[in-house]
């Protein structure tokens, strides 16, 4: 940190990305004459401006430690056993009841709200404290090996070792896996465009200004042709009013046709990608992925 009066100073040389000047009011007159330089802004406050000292015609200033506060995460504990009961549970429950429920609706919500409970009850929540300095890819099971490393440290020699090679050798696995999915799209030159147009502030979207079709249409006439667009895509479906006569025979065609089995299901269960994110219900794309076939039954 670097504080004083720069104002016969020129303190240009002193430019670095990392050093930030955060003395934002005047101290003297309408000028920013005093100054303080640091590469922790971060961790301090914003300088107050104060009465000066004795005859001086300079303004004090003081900044003050930011309190620094742990925020609290939580999230979810997987273990292997865990994994193992939740399947188990899964593939012993007698699902035969959700076909005595009158409609669909009622027999998803009452799967949902059972299989949401499940994993409330097999995989709970567990809080730990998050440190604002602490690095993106630091996770409990790290932070855990860290507090009992430090605890070895003057107890056992041996043990302080054996922890410390399990620290590093996590951390460096936890910084490269994330080093690598901040850079796999790299290779993609328009998502790196569109990533360093964000950075600069340069917005990529297209106002439409106009939309001329076989000449000049508006108003009326380029919604009609919008709409006749539209509905030209299901001019080879037969029209509702034509089934009405014959509706029985249109609802057992279509039962048939459109019959959904449990192997239907296991396979687009398989085709989630497991870093989705959950959908309202808040089910995990991991939990219908790992649990497929067992899920798939009570699906269908």
């Amino acid at each position: 940190m670097l504080v004083g009066d720069f104002n016969r100073l020129d303190y240009s040389f002193l430019y670095n990305p990392n050093l930030q000047q955060i003395v934002k009011n005047p101290t003297c007159g309408n000028a920013i004459l005093d100054l303080i330089f640091t590469n922790l802004s971060r961790f301090y406050s914003v300088p107050e401006i104060l009465p000066g000292i004795g005859l001086s015609d300079h303004n004090s200033l003081i900044t003050r430690p930011s309190t620094i506060t742990k925020k609290a995460r939580a999230e979810k504990v997987l273990r292997r056993s865990s994994k193992t009961s939740f399947g188990r549970w899964v593939s012993s429950t007698d699902w035969s009841f959700l076909e005595m429920l009158p409609n669909c609706t009622e027999k998803l919500n009452t799967f949902n709200e059972l299989l949401c409970f499940a994993i409330d009850k097999f995989f709970p929540l567990k809080s730990y404290k998050q440190h604002p300095t602490d690095k993106p890819w630091i996770t409990p099971e790290l932070k855990i090996l860290i507090e009992q490393r430090q605890q070895a440290i003057s107890k056992d020699t041996a043990t302080f070792k054996r922890l410390r090679n399990k620290v590093n050798k996590l951390n460096n696995r936890l910084r490269s896996s994330f080093s690598e999915r901040k850079v796999k799209n790299c290779g993609n030159s328009a998502l790196w465009l569109e990533s360093i147009n964000q950075l600069a502030g340069r917005s990529t979207n297209r106002i439409v200004s106009s939309m001329i079709v076989s000449g000049e249409i508006r108003g009326t006439q380029l919604a009609t042709h919008i709409n006749q667009s539209f509905l030209s895509t299901t001019n080879s479906m037969t029209p509702l009013s034509e089934l009405e006569n014959n509706e029985t025979n249109f609802v057992d065609c279509n039962l048939t046709k459109y019959h959904i089995s449990a192997q239907d299901v296991y396979k687009e269960l398989l085709s989630l990608k497991k870093g989705k994110t959950s959908g309202p219900v808040n089910i995990p794309s991991w939990i219908l992925t790992d649990f497929a076939f067992e899920i798939s039954s009570p699906v269908a």
